[in-house]
């Protein structure tokens, strides 16, 4: 990626999204079992009355953090790590980016993996990283760490975006944000 200066920005900003992952993570492990199970059963109902609840648990537990991470991680940054770690803001600004695209889409993989779809899961994972070392191959030579931080999460968006249209297809799921009742 670069010089060592780069590689410590890159890691303030990941520090501050690793937050944003908190919530979505601890809720999958929860739902989990159930998905499973439920699915099994065949109770496609109970499976996404839970899917649905579970992605607007995470986005009320997520979203206020990247609303604070984008408007004032500025200030978090150099209160933490210091001023001369600033160039990572616009960086954590993408990433955060990146991270509400994916909990706007819930839980993709998880769905896909405990369906018994876990090849098709391992196949996207395949396909978006091929994609991400193309779009790092591009983009950071033209626009440094910003143009790893665009990569990152466009590859982000596309596998959760890929997998949630495989879970609907494959099971009349919707894993993402829904205001259905």
């Amino acid at each position: 990626m670069g010089d060592i200066e780069s590689v410590a920005y890159f890691k303030v900003a990941m520090q501050g999204v690793t937050l944003v992952s908190l919530g979505l993570s601890a809720i999958n492990m929860v739902i989990m079992p159930n998905v499973a199970r439920l699915y099994k059963e065949g109770n496609l109902e109970a499976t996404q009355i839970l899917l649905t609840k579970s992605v607007r648990l995470s986005c009320l537990v997520s979203l206020p953090i990247i609303f604070i991470l984008v408007f004032f991680g500025d200030f978090f940054i150099n209160i933490l790590f210091g001023s001369e770690y600033l160039e990572a803001y616009p960086i954590l600004v993408i990433l955060c980016i990146g991270q509400a695209m994916k909990l706007l889409m819930g839980s993709t993989g998880l769905v896909l993996n405990m369906t018994g779809n876990e090849k098709l899961a391992l196949k996207t994972v395949s396909i978006t990283v091929s994609i991400n070392v193309i779009l790092l191959t591009m983009l950071i030579p033209y626009y440094g760490l910003v143009g790893a931080a665009i990569s990152i999460s466009l590859s982000l968006f596309i596998n959760n975006f890929l997998m949630g249209t495989h879970v609907w297809r494959i099971t009349t799921l919707t894993t993402w944000l829904s205001f259905k009742v």
